[in-house]
């Protein structure tokens, strides 16, 4: 029968601590002998000394009781080649005298060592049957000859047997090849002694007890290797040590035990490795930087670990089938796993684990059992604080901070009360098939999980709330589903994942709290994933087909505030993403949702999946044709998924399935969703290639420059078709029709054009043929091209327009601005330059745009062009004849009011020929009258209006008043003008006697002239032609022509302007070569601008525009400030000229254009009273010029 605990504690061993005071000195009586390496040739204290090995030959005779040998400094060679037998005796003392030494060792630097050194050579001494043997002071080392003799047991330089109360202090073993010391069924205490690069410094077997304190036991490969025996150290330091502490009962019949007290074991592999002993204390111990701190293996009693710190140490605690582990008052710090229990019972009290992968590993094999219980213990930053799988698991008052993976990882039944996790990286609780039962208070906050469940992640897995209990989930957040919770859908779960225990409570009056407060889910479910739909009553039951209160509504009721719920989606939506409902989405489940398309295209349709809670939740989908064939699966997001569909699907319908309802569906238990793929024949504009079964440009697009098709490039609903910018692409009458160039002015400048929508090219609110008409109900402007909604009160405005002709005249009159004077005729022919070209091309709009009446189109608004100018020559005409007849209109007038006739007609010229030119413009379009170009047309129509073909409707009385307005007033006036010179010679002709009546007013034009060049104003008139002509072509041809045209013919005025003088005053010439080198720049910037970016850069562009626009701010301003200076001066030199020369006005005397056939002597004196009125008039500008 083994012996008691109680009889191998500590006080058995008091006695041989104290045996040291009580050894025998050399001045007591008994043997004593000195032994020295020298020999004969030493003493000590009178005493003659002899070599160890003489004592060692003759031990029979030496080593009697109460015998001590006296060591002197040296090293004492044992070289007897065998083991030296030392037997019954008593009190046997082997004391070192020869003093000590520091010596440094690589690991633990420097200590004392004895001089008085046993050298072993092929020797070793066994200690048999010695009742007290001390050995103080001395130095063991041995040559390395005990390696030849490892396969023998019990190989040591020191072997004692059966030896009783044994002390060794203060001693050193170095560099044995074997075990250091050996005990067998011995009594022995150790102190203060190293052992250093010895392969084992102490064994202990078949009942021996010994302790170990104070000492050091460095680079072994074991340090203590006790069997059947108890072991004790106290403040002791195994370091460096393949194995420190290894312990194995191989009997029954002896009772091994393992107490270590204050104790640090540093960077061993195993520091404590203990298999089938009895009892294990471990107090106050440190253990750093080891692999394995205690290795426990079947301890009968229990193992108990109190206060111990645990440093880097990859597994400090594991513990195999054991009754009973206690630790109390433990850290764990930076290690792999804290403690690994298998098949055991621990117990963990105030411990703290602070960055640990796993805090506890409780695991047991089928059919055995682990029961862990964690109380008043503290995990920071550590990976899985619990992992437990077929364990019971009890945690009590404990904190869980900032852990890294996830709380507890179990598959167990656990049990938690008063307990605060926070902090988390992953889910608090990660359970799989297990019981999870909260008590009291326990607080879930700030967990993270970068996948499901912030707080608790639970597969096959029951929580139950057993009361009281308040639980809190606050703050945590999940990447993907249920912020705190989240239960994984189990298709085949036998049981409600959550129960609730509160048998004296009620829905109305619960004894369970739960508190959900700013948790987080990216994809659905901020406070729990999980569906409810399991009926269960408050004391935690399952009543399956049961009529009670499901768990839903237990779950809201002992819930606060509202939760955010959402489970695995049942249902597929399609359609626009919006909010959806269930009843939106069943409509797909009777009836297909449609999808259409055209060969080779792909069109998206949004996705949806809804869960029990009428909300979003994401799902895997299986996408199953119509033989229940699964060809693809799709993840469903919670905000929505956008699903491709192509043509290739041809004409079919198939189901959407989510995960949730997929194993009822194999039955045909689930309605699906059914989506209808229908292929459609190729839109307008497109032909079917069979060889990529794909639709693509017909023929004529294809013929297009530029213009090119894809059709999997667009929707179902917008099938575009693309183009450059400035061209246009339409249909007829149902025709395909192209054009090359389209007006900014009408255009947008898109580049992808729908056939059903070809008016989204269009700007302005334009639409038709080339975009020239405006839309339904809208009206175009006058004085510009938009189209805007207009109403008939707008036709007030002819009294304002009314008013500004009268003003119009009556400040020519007043200020003496005339053609007459010779400044404004440079003047008026720049401003028609700018109007004619600059003003469309730079897309400027510098006249009054306005509305005039409803629905006004482009005939009605070109067709008003001609009022204005009529209107005002009629103001004049009315003017002229009032001045016959009333002398104050006529003193009023004076001599003026025929140079302003002559001023107002040149004003009308412009405008009229740019109306004309307008009206009779032209363009064509190509028109495909199939869809496979077999016959092509060019579609004549007028420009401005594509809607109206040329010649026909409201077009052709335009263009009768428009060619009438060329052939009596364009034509004949330049022409007049231009040969007036040579026509008034032969004016005495009969058929030419009307131009003596015209000559007032054509002397108004030819007066600022010399008389050789009178044709002046006659010549720019015609000049305007070509220009005007060139820029209504700017839209069919390069918008550099028309510069270039406009550059040549001003060009060859100013060369001309300098070489010939035509003014009578030279600054007039160099006025109007002013202004006309001035629009030589205008035309001249565009064309180098150009040449420097590229003809193919887009000259509409907004950078191009804004450069283009300062150029001309900046030219026709100067031009401005000219004539702004030239009117001032003008004005007042005619008001210095009335106050100081002219004290009287002389009548003015209108002209009478009288009949051909009138008295010559009247005509000679009309024509003499107009040429003195002339060179009056001259003469005073040429004096005001000079001034």
């Amino acid at each position: 029968m083994k012996r008691s605990i109680l009889e191998l504690s500590r006080p058995r061993l008091l006695p041989l601590v104290l045996l040291m005071t009580s050894l025998p000195h050399p001045m007591c009586t008994g043997l004593s002998y000195c032994v020295s390496p020298r020999g004969l040739d030493d003493s000590y204290q009178g005493q003659e000394c002899k070599n160890f090995s003489e004592y060692l030959q003759n031990a029979s005779f030496y080593f009697q009781s109460n015998s001590i040998f006296y060591f002197v400094n040296g090293t004492h060679f044992v070289d007897l080649n065998g083991t030296l037998l030392i037997q019954n005796a008593t009190n046997i003392s082997l004391v070192g005298v020869g003093g000590f030494k520091q010596t440094m060792h690589p690991i633990m630097g420097a200590f004392s060592e004895s001089l008085s050194k046993v050298m072993f050579i092929s020797s070793s001494l066994l200690f048999e049957n010695i009742e007290n043997l001390t050995i103080i002071n001395i130095t063991f080392t041995e040559d390395g000859s005990l390696v030849g003799q490892m396969d023998s047991p019990n190989v040591a330089i020191l072997r004692l047997y059966d030896v009783k109360n044994v002390l060794i202090a203060r001693s050193l073993f170095f560099n044995i090849s074997g075990a250091s010391i050996n005990f067998i069924g011995s009594v022995a205490v150790v102190m203060d002694s190293y052992f250093l690069d010895s392969s084992t410094a102490l064994e202990a077997h078949e009942a021996s007890m010994i302790g170990c304190d104070h000492c050091t036991i460095v680079g072994s490969k074991c340090a203590v290797n006790f069997t059947d025996s108890t072991f004790r150290a106290e403040q002791s330091t195994i370091a460096y040590c393949t194995n420190g502490v290894v312990s194995h009962a191989l009997s029954y019949m002896y009772v091994t035990t393992l107490s270590l007290n204050e104790c640090n074991f540093l960077a061993c592999t195993d520091a404590v490795s203990l298999i089938d002993i009895d009892l294990a204390t471990v107090v106050q111990c440190a253990f750093i930087n080891c692999t394995v701190g205690v290795d426990a293996v079947h301890i009968y009693d229990q193992i108990s670990l109190y206060q111990c710190n645990f440093i880097s140490t990859g597994y400090p605690l594991v513990a195999t089938t054991i009754s009973n582990l206690i630790a109390q008052q433990c850290t764990f710090t930076d290690a792999i796993t804290g403690v690994n229990a298998s098949d055991s019972s621990a117990q963990l009290w105030q411990c703290t684990f602070t960055s640990c992968a796993n805090g506890l590993i409780a695991y047991a094999p089928k059919y055995l059992i682990n029961i862990a219980i964690i109380g008043r213990c503290a995990m920071s930053h550590v990976n899985y604080s619990i992992a437990a799988h077929g364990s019971l698991v009890g945690v009590v008052q404990s904190v869980f901070t900032a852990y890294i993976s996830a709380g507890m990882f179990v598959s167990s039944e656990i049990y938690i009360e008063s307990c605060t996790f926070t902090m988390g990286k992953s889910s608090t609780i990660y359970s799989i098939e297990s019981y999870i039962i909260l008590y009291d208070s326990v607080s879930f906050s700030n967990g993270y999980s970068s996948g499901y469940g912030g707080a608790m992640y639970l597969s096959g897995s029951s929580v139950i709330f057993k009361a009281p209990v308040n639980v809190s989930f606050i703050n945590n957040t999940a990447q993907l589903s249920g912020g705190a919770i989240y239960v994984e859908y189990q298709h085949s779960q036998a049981y409600c994942f959550f129960s609730i225990y509160d048998p004296d409570g009620t829905l109305e009056t619960p004894n369970v709290h739960l508190f959900f407060t700013g948790n987080s889910a990216r994809e659905a479910g901020n406070d729990m994933y999980a569906s409810l739909k399991c009926p269960i009553d408050s004391s935690g039951i399952p009543l399956y087909h049961s009529e009670k209160q499901t768990s839903e509504s237990i779950v809201r009721a002992v819930s606060s505030p509202a939760l955010g719920l959402a489970a695995d989606p049942t249902v597929v939506c399609i359609g626009e993403p919006s909010t959806y409902a269930l009843s939106e989405c069943s409509d797909n489940q009777t009836s297909p949702y449609t999808v259409q398309l055209y060969p080779g295209q792909y069109t998206t349709v949004s996705i949806a999946t809804l869960d029990e809670y009428n909300g979003r939740a994401p799902s895997l989908l299986f996408l199953r044709n119509t033989n229940r064939i699964i060809f693809e699966t799709l993840w469903s997001q919670a905000i929505g998924t956008n699903y491709t569909i192509n043509s290739s699907l041809q004409n079919v319908t198939f189901e959407l399935i989510p995960q949730a309802v997929f194993i009822s569906a194999l039955s045909g238990d689930t309605n699906a969703t059914l989506i209808s793929v229908q292929v459609l024949p190729c839109p307008l504009g497109f032909t079917f290639n069979s060889s990529n079964s794909s639709c693509e440009c017909n023929a004529f697009l294809s013929e297009q420059q530029g213009v090119w098709c894809n059709v999997s490039n667009f929707q179902i609903d917008d099938v575009q078709i693309y183009k450059p910018s400035k061209s246009w692409l339409g249909t007829i009458n149902g025709a395909l029709a192209f054009h090359e160039v389209c007006s900014f002015d009408y255009c947008s400048g898109v580049t992808a054009v729908d056939l059903r929508k070809q008016d989204d090219q269009c700007a302005t609110n334009h639409s038709g043929p080339l975009c020239r008409g405006c839309a339904d109900g809208l009206s175009e402007m006058f004085g510009g091209s938009q189209c805007k909604k207009c109403d008939n009160l707008h036709l007030l405005l002819l009294l304002p327009f009314a008013a500004m002709g009268v003003v119009l005249v009556f400040a020519l009159l007043t200020l003496n601005l005339t053609v007459s004077n010779g400044t404004l005729n440079g003047f008026i022919f720049y401003a028609n330059i700018i109007i004619s070209i600059f003003i469309s091309w730079l897309n400027l709009d510098l006249g009054i745009v306005t509305c005039f009446y409803d629905r006004m189109s482009t005939a009605g608004r070109l067709g008003l062009q001609f009022v204005f100018p009529v209107y005002i020559l009629v103001l004049v005409g009315l003017i002229v004849t009032a001045g016959r007849y009333s002398t104050r209109v006529s003193n009023l007038c004076r001599h003026n009011v025929v140079p302003v006739l002559a001023t107002l007609v040149l004003l009308t010229y412009g405008k009229l020929l740019k109306t004309v030119i307008d009206i009779l413009s032209i363009d064509y379009i190509a028109v495909a009258m199939d869809n496979n170009r077999t016959t092509v047309t060019n579609l004549y129509v007028w420009k401005y209006n594509a809607n109206i073909i040329y010649l026909h409707s409201s077009h052709v009385p335009l263009f009768i008043m428009a060619f009438l307005t060329v052939l009596l007033f364009i034509l004949p006036y330049a022409i007049l003008l231009l040969l007036t010179p040579c026509i008034q010679t032969k004016s005495d002709w009969k058929i030419l006697n009307w131009v003596n009546k015209l000559k007032p007013f054509i002397d108004s034009y030819e007066g600022p002239y010399i008389g050789r060049h009178r044709f002046w104003s006659g010549l720019l008139l015609l000049i305007r032609i070509p220009i005007y002509v060139s820029s209504a072509l700017v839209e069919i041809t390069n918008s550099s022509f028309n510069l270039s045209v406009a550059m040549f013919f001003i060009a060859a005025v100013v060369i001309y302007l300098a070489r010939f003088n035509v003014y009578k005053n030279v600054k007039y010439c160099y006025l109007e070569m002013f202004l006309y080198i001035n629009l030589i720049g205008l035309c001249l910037f565009p064309l180098l601008y150009r040449s420097r970016v590229g003809y193919d850069q887009d000259a509409n562009s907004t950078q191009s525009l804004s450069e283009l626009h300062f150029s001309y701010i900046t030219f026709v301003g100067s031009v401005f400030i000219v004539f702004v200076a030239v009117i001032v001066l003008q004005e007042y030199h005619q008001i210095r000229k009335a106050k100081g020369k002219y004290t009287t006005v002389p009548k003015l005397t209108f002209p009478e254009l009288t009949d051909p056939e009138s008295d010559a002597s009247s005509s000679h004196t009309v024509a003499l009273s107009h040429e003195n009125e002339k060179e009056s008039d001259t003469g005073y500008r040429e004096e005001l010029l000079d001034d």
